[in-house]
């Protein structure tokens, strides 16, 4: 659990603020991973900052932190929520915050047994339920990542959105001289991988020199296996500290996901990762998804179908300054209002007005908090 040193100017110097991620991150291969480390590393650069982090596992350590006192001065605690339910710690841990008056930010990024109630992943729907009530009542401040999302989730309690962020000051590269297409994610129906694919055979029928590399988890290949002898197509797996050379070598990337319920609430950590590198988006119409790229002119929003997809990237690739244009607009977003650094500074200054108007009186004295 790392603890970085520098202090809030309003609060006692060593309070620290206390982050517990639902997932492991010593690998990052998935988005959540992704999305705790950055937010974390973001936080820690501006604040004292803790981090327990793991699935089971965390457990233990959210005991640990109990029992050694660490409640008792905390500038804060930040919940980063999973597709699953809670565990007891996770519940206890708020629970406690609550008790010793330390204000709770909850982020609750995914409704996925509301949409897909046949996949259980091994637990009820009920204790689901049980634990999005639970943030509910226990959180001062809710956080989805799109108003998408917190509309169905929130049952009318007040919430705000904290979208991923991008990482600013990466380096622009030239898009390449061949036409290149990128899409990093899963590869399934619901992802539209087959969308994708099928709209790269209209592709490379008007643009032979065109490629599309497609980076995803071994399990899921198969999914994709009457494509593999396709000459224009590369298949990569990568964790994500792997996947800048990709995208240097991109011309556009591509979030092929189906118009489904679910679909519509999600906006993709990777979206903002593409533009953190000025490279052009091509989007389904999906909702959320949807408006973001058109809010920022960072690329395409085309219809779920083949022809759409076909169509968009087609007209992307074929016209290069649009290409560029569209990649730097979405990479001065990341610097002027969607970076980690920005979406830290708004938890942060959540977590201070909740001190300002509901705890602050137990602040007054010398000590720490608790």
């Amino acid at each position: 659990m790392p603890i970085l040193t520098r202090a809030p100017s309003n609060l006692p110097g060593d309070a620290p603020l206390l982050v517990l991620g639902m997932y492991n991150i010593d690998v990052l291969n998935a988005a959540p991973q992704v999305r705790i480390t950055h937010l974390f590393k973001a936080l820690s650069e501006r604040v004292p900052a803790i981090l327990i982090h793991g699935e089971r596992e965390r457990q233990s350590d959210v005991a640990r932190f109990i029992l050694r006192g660490g409640l008792r001065r905390l500038r804060g605690l930040y919940v980063e929520t999973c597709s699953g339910p809670a565990i007891e710690a996770d519940v206890l841990l708020m629970a406690l915050a609550r008790l010793h008056r330390v204000p709770i930010a909850t982020f609750i990024g995914d409704a996925f047994q509301l949409f897909y109630p046949t996949d259980r992943r091994h637990f009820r729907l009920e204790r689901w339920h049980a634990s999005i009530a639970a943030y509910l009542r226990l959180s001062d401040v809710l956080y989805y990542p799109s108003n998408e999302l917190g509309r169905v989730v929130s049952a009318g309690r007040p919430y705000r959105t904290l979208p991923p962020g991008g990482s600013p000051g990466l380096p622009i590269t030239p898009l390449p001289d061949a036409p290149r297409v990128l899409y990093v994610g899963g590869i399934s129906r619901r992802y539209g991988t087959d969308l994708l694919l099928e709209a790269m055979d209209r592709v490379v029928a008007a643009l032979p020199d065109a490629r599309c590399t497609i980076v995803g988890r071994p399990a899921e290949l198969p999914f994709i296996e009457s494509w593999r002898g396709r000459t224009w197509l590369d298949v990569q797996q990568a964790t994500a500290d792997q996947l800048p050379p990709l995208l240097a070598q991109s011309t556009v990337c591509v979030v092929p996901l189906r118009r489904e319920p679910y679909n519509n609430l999600a906006i993709a950590v990777k979206l903002l990762e593409y533009m953190s590198v000025a490279r052009p988006i091509i989007v389904t119409d999906c909702d959320a998804q949807a408006a973001f790229v058109r809010e920022h002119g960072c690329g395409l929003v085309v219809p779920d179908a083949v022809e759409g997809l076909a169509d968009g990237l087609l007209r992307v690739l074929s016209d290069r300054r649009w290409a560029e244009q569209m990649g730097l607009a979405g990479y001065r977003a990341i610097q002027e209002r969607h970076s980690w650094q920005h979406r830290a500074d708004t938890l942060l200054a959540a977590l201070d007005e909740v001190h300002r108007l509901s705890y602050s009186p137990r602040l007054r004295g010398a000590g720490g908090m608790g």
